[in-house]
């Protein structure tokens, strides 16, 4: 089993983008997510009613119009759109922080859960998808994880570590750590190591050498433009994404960006 996921940052304050909250909210009934969200849920900001509230399962008919008021309320913080509360069965999700609250940016996540037998056929079009969303939102940096289990890849979009036995699940435990303590400041001052995917804008890559130096140094499969930004693939398919070879490449891509990642403590 592979689980992809999305973590894109510093996104414009969507409270003042209704343009860029109307797609957002065509997104959530994509056919690209291989899911139907049937769950809502909403943070709302301080000292404003705690409205809408959404219990239950929300039916397909009704979750376009949904999704567009949980997204243009002014008291909503962030929204979540789900499949199932049991983790073996929350096939996909979607996480958007709309930058309402003073001080913040927007930004978002969403993950995947891929079969052994279709992953490539799948992951394709939601990689697809993931560019869209990433452009909806504005942000300046974001990156396309492919993870073996479920708990990294929380890890890997919630930027928090989770120990079994005393023991962090992720291999390396600083690395996480060290983007949840800037992570005001990821996107803009700093940058997250790559990952299967990777989004820089122009200032970064200006930073690093430039498009073709990320492109000679690394030799990623797919390379393309996603509205300002430049989006770099190491593999073609997902089922290379994990392989040792696949890790040759992003180590020497975490290299060539290594000015431009927060200072990690040593354990």
């Amino acid at each position: 089993m592979i689980e992809l996921g999305l973590h894109c940052m510093n996104g414009l304050r969507l409270g003042d983008e209704p343009s860029r909250l109307e797609r957002i909210a065509k997104l959530v009934t994509d056919p690209r997510w291989h899911a139907k969200f049937k769950l809502i849920n909403v943070a709302h900001l301080p000292n404003t009613p705690p409205e809408p509230v959404f219990t239950g399962t929300v039916a397909a008919a009704d979750l376009p119009e949904a999704a567009r008021k949980a997204l243009f309320s002014g008291a909503v913080d962030d929204v979540q759109f789900g499949v199932s509360r049991t983790a073996s069965t929350d096939t996909a999700r979607l996480f958007v922080k709309t930058g309402r609250y003073p001080n913040e940016r927007s930004w978002g996540s969403s993950r995947l859960r891929l079969s052994d037998h279709d992953g490539d056929r799948i992951a394709a079009p939601w990689v697809e998808l993931q560019h869209d969303l990433v452009d909806a939102i504005g942000a300046r940096h974001g990156v396309i994880i492919a993870a073996p289990t479920h708990d990294l890849m929380r890890i890997e979009t919630w930027l928090s570590n989770i120990s079994l036995e005393g023991r962090p699940l992720h291999p390396r435990p600083e690395e996480i750590s060290s983007y949840a303590v800037n992570k005001a400041k990821l996107g803009d001052a700093y940058l997250r190591a790559p990952r299967w995917g990777t989004y820089l804008a122009p200032e970064h890559l200006e930073k690093i050498g430039g498009r073709a130096k990320v492109i000679a140094s690394v030799e990623p499969a797919v390379v393309r433009d996603v509205g300002p930004l430049v989006y770099f693939q190491l593999t073609e398919h997902v089922s290379d994404a994990l392989s040792p070879s696949t890790e040759v490449k992003r180590a020497r891509f975490e290299q060539l960006v290594a000015a431009l990642l927060p200072p990690r403590e040593q354990s």
